[in-house]
């Protein structure tokens, strides 16, 4: 592994090896010494190099480097002094790296600040405030509080994030359009909200709305019940001996067998089908506005259908007569559903099917 360069996976291994141990192997403390001190040359070598550099690109770089060193060092300081069983003492110097990373820190948090500012100062889009949002975490994964990153945060959530305002219009002047209405009130429309896309029912923002999506409810209607019955009589003949009884059938008094005798029997029975069948219809469309545009970005449509159908078959007369015929007998027919029922069904298939589109719908400004 030192060999081939491994001195971070060479630095574990021999780690392993060593933790706890009364007896230390000599090779191992010595693969220890040798990979603690070619990774720290490593991870300094690096460390200059982006200081010559001079970016401040370079500083969240920094800042993992000297981690790194730090974060290594506290792993063996544990085992110190590091002593073999046969007497080596392996040469492992400490250094405080405390300053060098609060330095680096300082430095990275005020590239990170300075490019929110920016960005929320002079963006032009919602992507420069996400960015922003995004340069603000990276301050505050060095120092939580950092002059009024607080204020930045709010500012650049409220600039990068767009916001749907959903309102309706109702087009069905009866009862059925009435509940229509009453039950979107409830619609969570909130669950549909993510980091950056807000969703409002009837909203008022005082900055105003990126996109206004009306839910055009076209027609609700109840079809009629419509029963058929239909009757119908089936058949079987099947031969049988005619004296299945007589132990002597078939042979006479001179030993000879006679021909057997059979006759018909008829089996009948009459057939009732019912069929029931009630349809409902609910239409709408979704009607999506861009305000910033003032344009009509899209008109989705939404049809929802419910096909009611009841059917039983029952019969009088012989069960023998229905034997191999294609007859499914079932004695309970299911009642008609209730108006309300289809509606209020319709309705709930209605917001899963709107809450569907506007899920997976690509607003401007949030799906990059």
């Amino acid at each position: 592994m030192l060999e081939s360069g491994n001195y971070t996976e060479a630095f574990e291994y021999s780690l392993s090896k060593l933790i706890g141990k009364k007896e230390k192997d000599t090779k191992y403390v010595v693969a220890l010494e040798k990979a603690f001190q070619s990774a720290n040359q490593v991870d300094l070598s690096q460390i200059n190099y982006l200081n010559q550099k001079s970016s401040s690109t370079d500083y969240d770089r920094i800042y993992k480097l000297y981690k790194d060193l730090s974060e290594r060092q506290n792993r063996i300081i544990p085992l110190l002094p590091l002593v073999s069983k046969d007497g080596y003492i392996a040469n492992i110097n400490t250094i405080n790296y405390d300053t060098d990373l609060v330095d680096a820190a300082s430095k990275a948090s005020e590239y990170h600040y300075n490019k929110a500012l920016y960005l929320i100062d002079n963006g032009q889009n919602k992507q420069d405030a996400i960015n922003a949002y995004d340069h603000i975490q990276n301050v505050r994964y060095y120092f939580h509080d950092y002059k009024n990153i607080d204020e930045l945060e709010r500012l650049s959530i409220l600039h990068g994030t767009t916001y749907v305002n959903i309102v309706h219009q109702l087009n069905v002047w009866n009862r059925y359009g009435w509940m229509v209405e009453e039950n979107m009130i409830s619609w969570p429309f909130h669950k549909l909200d993510n980091k950056w896309l807000q969703f409002d029912y009837y909203g008022d923002l005082e900055y105003g709305y990126d996109y206004t999506v009306n839910i055009n409810i076209l027609k609700v209607n109840v079809g009629r019940e419509t029963e058929h019955v239909r009757h119908y009589n089936v058949e079987k003949i099947v031969e049988i001996e005619e004296d299945e009884h007589d132990k002597n059938h078939g042979q006479d008094s001179t030993n000879v067998v006679k021909p057997h005798r059979t006759k018909e029997k008829k089996y009948k029975a009459e057939v009732t089908e019912i069929t029931r069948t009630k349809d409902a219809r609910l239409i709408a469309e979704l009607s999506i506005y861009n305000e910033s545009e003032q344009s009509l970005d899209q008109v989705i449509p939404i049809q929802i259908n419910l096909n009611f159908s009841g059917f039983s078959c029952t019969y009088r007369g012989d069960k023998e007569a229905l034997e191999g015929k294609s007859i499914n007998l079932d004695n309970d027919c299911e009642n008609f559903p209730n108006d309300d029922d289809m509606v209020i069904d319709m309705i709930i298939q209605m917001q899963h099917a709107i809450f569907d589109k506007l899920d997976h719908y690509k607003f401007r400004g949030v799906n990059y």
